[in-house]
């Protein structure tokens, strides 16, 4: 729609040009000034419908992150209660107390991964809501 308006809007100013050649006086100048105020329109239009292109791609980043996040985070938290945790429970009890050092160091390890993904994906969040906040206050 954008381009379309931009397109309109030069496609006037051409016709009112042409139409307008060889006028003169104060009746063609207020019939081109008034031209020029609703080519000046049509064309802003375009710039508006940029800038809400800007805003709803920027919209649509924050909900991907945010639904990423929260998928990731959610398989991550499931894969390790529900497939890792009655590991570590059989190989601390099979070995009498003597796998808890393993475990704590494989469990220190997701730990990291998830912090790590929570940390990356919070901060692609706030550059993306900080990029939407700087166009929408344009």
């Amino acid at each position: 729609m954008a381009v379309e308006s931009h397109t309109m809007a030069g496609e006037l100013w051409t016709l009112m040009e042409d139409a307008t050649a060889e006028w003169e006086g104060q009746a063609a100048e207020s019939y081109r000034m008034l031209h020029t105020a609703y080519i000046n329109a049509i064309d802003s239009t375009g710039f508006m419908f940029d800038a809400m292109a800007a805003a709803t791609n920027g919209a649509a980043t924050i909900v991907q992150l945010a639904y990423e996040l929260v998928r990731d985070l959610i398989a991550e938290l499931l894969t390790w209660i529900f497939f890792k945790t009655p590991i570590w429970l059989a190989i601390i009890a099979a070995s009498a107390g003597i796998g808890i050092p393993i475990c704590a160091a494989e469990a220190g390890g997701r730990i990291f991964a998830i912090t790590s993904l929570a940390f990356n994906v919070g901060s692609a969040l706030v550059a993306s809501f900080t990029s939407l906040q700087a166009l929408l206050a344009e």
